[in-house]
């Protein structure tokens, strides 16, 4: 057996398991992955706003600390730092959520950011 006919038979016998294992069924270990993955999407779909809710909780915090903190310098300028920690953090997840939401919206073609739009896919008509 020459060479190039060994690396075929190795290559064609690593790609059989790949092209059977490309059928998705619930039942298999790929339809596991599948809802798997899927319930991580929805846990961390449910803690975007709760881990909002705590950079403005904690933007709030700093912001009463350098409130109530009168005659402390100390304390007026670790309620600054809160404040400005707190403000980068919305400005990031907001920014993040945005250009996610920007590719969704432009580059997936089924519309799966909720707009209901689908981009049409230029297709070549090929007539006999």
């Amino acid at each position: 057996m020459s060479i190039i006919s060994r690396i075929a038979a190795l290559l064609g016998a690593f790609a059989v398991p790949m092209v059977t294992l490309a059928v998705a069924n619930t039942n298999d270990a790929l339809g596991v992955a599948d809802r798997v993955l899927g319930d991580a999407g929805s846990i961390i779909q449910a803690a975007i706003p709760i881990i909002f809710a705590g950079a403005i909780l904690g933007f709030f915090y700093g912001l009463a600390q350098y409130v109530f903190s009168a005659g402390n310098e100390e304390a007026k300028e670790k309620g600054k730092l809160i404040m400005t920690w707190g403000l980068i953090a919305l400005f990031v997840m907001a920014s993040v959520f945005g250009i996610i939401r920007l590719f969704q919206t432009t580059l997936l073609p089924t519309g799966t950011a909720g707009t209901g739009t689908s981009i049409d896919i230029p297709k070549v008509k090929i007539t006999p």
